[in-house]
């Protein structure tokens, strides 16, 4: 049997403070060039403002998340500012315990449960409109609550997989 391979991009909804940040930076940074003709300190302030808007900034605030589904595994990457990729997790179907909507009965117990001591671990773009779906991820560190938003494909090739830990939508 072949391999099941579907992969999706989710961009992360960049915050509402991201323009005048950069604003902000950007100004700082022409006003700590401007004194920084006359007393050098205001340069090395120019500097670090500028380090900040080209190399910081776009990396936290421009984040797209891709999810890879091979087999029985789901691969989460980030990718900042579409440029660097970093690896956020991997997870076997083996120690997946269920799949289902984030609104489920059953994921709604464990998230306002207090004695359960779960991670919860986002990886949503934060767009009110999107279905947000959880997998229950049992490993040698704890219990985590991974959030996820799958596509139809995504989703049945995990189905498909294992039908009895993947609750779809009905």
């Amino acid at each position: 049997m072949a391999d099941t391979f579907v992969e999706v991009l989710i961009a992360r909804k960049v915050p509402g403070y991201a323009n005048p940040l950069k604003a902000a930076l950007g100004g700082a940074a022409a006003a700590a060039f401007f004194f920084g003709i006359i007393n050098w300190i205001f340069f090395i302030v120019f500097l670090v403002a500028l380090m900040l808007l080209i190399f910081v900034v776009p990396n936290k605030l421009y984040i797209e998340y891709e999810y890879t589904y091979i087999g029985d595994q789901l691969n989460v990457d980030k990718i900042m500012n579409k440029a660097k990729r970093k690896k956020c997790g991997e997870y076997t179907f083996d120690h997946i315990e269920l799949v289902a909507m984030k609104n489920s009965a059953d994921i709604q117990r464990l998230l306002q449960n207090p004695a359960a001591k779960t991670e919860v671990v986002d990886y949503t773009s934060h767009f009110e409109d999107r279905k947000v779906y959880a997998m229950v991820y049992m490993d040698q560190a704890g219990k985590k609550i991974i959030l996820f938003e799958p596509n139809e494909k995504l989703l049945n090739a995990m189905k498909y997989t294992s039908p009895r830990k993947v609750l779809l939508e009905c």
